[in-house]
C-alpha cells in the first residue's frame, strides 16, 4: 500500500516551519556562543528570533488545524450519538470562526498601523510582525468554513 501524499499547503507550511525554526535556533545559538565566549552579541538577534517565533506559531497553527492535530479533549463527545457529535462539531466550528475572524481583523488593523512604524532594533516595518496574524487567522477561517460546510452537508463525518 502506497502512503498518501500530503497536500501542497501542508508540505509548504512544514518546510517554512522547519526553516524558521532552524534560523531561530542558529541565531540564538550563535548569540549565546558570542555572549559567553567573546563577551559580545548580535544586537538584532533577540528581536528577530522573537519575530520569527510569531511567524512559526501562526504557520504551525494553520498546519495543526488543517491536519486536525491540535489539542482536543473529546472523551465526552465520543460518547455522544452521531447527531450530537455533529452539533458539537458545528458549535466548535462557530467558535473557531468567531475567534479566527477577531484575530484576522485585529491583526489587519495592527498591520495598517504598523506600516508607518519600524521595529526598535532592526527597523523593519511592524507590518511584517503583524502579518502572520492576518495570514494565520485568515487561513484558519477559510479552513474552518470549509470544514463547517462539509459537516453540514454530510460530506465529512464527526
Amino acid at each position: 500500500m502506497e502512503p498518501t501524499k500530503k497536500p501542497l499547503l501542508s508540505r509548504l507550511l512544514e518546510g517554512a516551519a522547519v526553516a524558521i525554526l532552524a534560523i531561530m535556533f542558529s541565531m540564538v545559538f550563535i548569540n549565546v556562543v558570542l555572549r559567553y565566549a567573546f563577551n559580545t552579541s548580535i544586537v538584532s538577534s533577540e528581536e528577530l528570533a522573537r519575530y520569527f517565533f510569531v511567524w512559526l506559531v501562526f504557520l504551525a497553527a494553520i498546519l495543526c488545524y488543517q491536519e486536525h492535530s491540535h489539542i482536543c479533549v473529546d472523551f465526552v463527545v465520543k460518547k455522544f450519538n452521531a447527531q450530537s457529535r455533529r452539533l458539537c462539531s458545528v458549535l466548535v466550528d462557530l467558535v473557531v470562526l468567531v475567534t479566527s475572524s477577531l484575530i484576522t481583523l485585529g491583526s489587519y488593523r495592527l498591520s495598517v498601523i504598523g506600516a508607518v512604524e519600524a521595529s526598535p532594533v532592526t527597523e523593519i516595518p511592524m507590518t511584517v510582525v503583524y502579518l502572520p496574524g492576518v495570514i494565520g487567522g485568515g487561513a484558519i477561517l477559510l479552513l474552518c468554513l470549509t470544514h463547517l460546510v462539509r459537516v453540514l452537508t454530510g460530506k465529512e463525518g464527526v
